[in-house]
């Protein structure tokens, strides 16, 4: 369980809203935090936002009233208690070789980073919306200004895209991440395979691993460039 998740479960007890429900993951809107928490099955991709339980799937058929705070979250007759605090934030990482940037781009397409993107997609997490997270959890690695796009995102994501993304991309510029994409800035250092690192990314979700890569190596692009200058 991240810190933040932490956080939220161990105020005062409030009202949540169910914001979506599937076998391995549901989305609870909650008025405090980053304004959102996933309860996750194992075999859930590990959110920022996520408290990860031991099940494979989750035994909530029919979400009724849920109540987070006070050490849990409870949903109907259920109650699902606060457990070990994990950090989700990204390691400080030394440059990316040009080399192994250039090779992870075969894979990607390339993607323009800017402020536009904020919103544009369908679903719960609109792929714009992702491109911008792999960047600014790539410039938080390699320690890159993006000041006023983390200053967007907290002014205007909660306006211009879904609530679960606006959380997540809130959990983004604090540089914190899903463990497939600090894996991909562990192969750009030459830490493990990259494309295992690239196929295990590119597997999260429809379309959010490929957007999520994309803006990584937006990111490692921009840091490459700083050693071949």
């Amino acid at each position: 369980m991240p810190a933040g998740v932490r956080d939220v479960l161990a105020g005062p007890a409030c009202s949540g809203t169910v914001l979506a429900h599937f076998p391995s993951a549901l989305y609870i809107a909650v008025p405090r935090g980053f304004g959102v928490i996933a309860v996750l099955a194992r075999t859930a991709v590990r959110l920022p936002c996520g408290l990860q339980l031991a099940a494979l799937e989750l035994d909530l058929d029919r979400p009724g009233e849920v109540v987070v705070g006070d050490g849990a979250i409870r949903v109907g007759p259920v109650e699902i208690a606060a457990g070990r605090t994990v950090s989700m934030h990204v390691a400080r990482r030394p440059d990316p070789a040009p080399a192994l940037v250039r090779q992870a781009w075969q894979s990607v397409d390339r993607v323009e980073v800017d402020e536009r993107l904020l919103g544009r997609g369908p679903g719960l997490t609109p792929s714009g919306d992702d491109v911008l997270a792999g960047y600014l959890v790539g410039a938080a690695a390699y320690g890159l200004p993006a000041d006023e796009l983390a200053a967007l995102v907290h002014s205007q994501a909660h306006r211009r895209t879904t609530t679960l993304s606006a959380a997540l991309l809130r959990h983004a510029a604090l540089g914190e991440a899903i463990p497939q994409v600090a894996g991909l800035l562990d192969a750009l250092g030459g830490g493990r395979r990259l494309d295992r690192a690239l196929a295990e990314l590119l597997a999260v979700g429809h379309t959010s691993g490929a957007a999520l890569a994309a803006g990584v190596l937006a990111a490692a692009d921009t840091a490459s460039t700083r050693i071949a200058a």
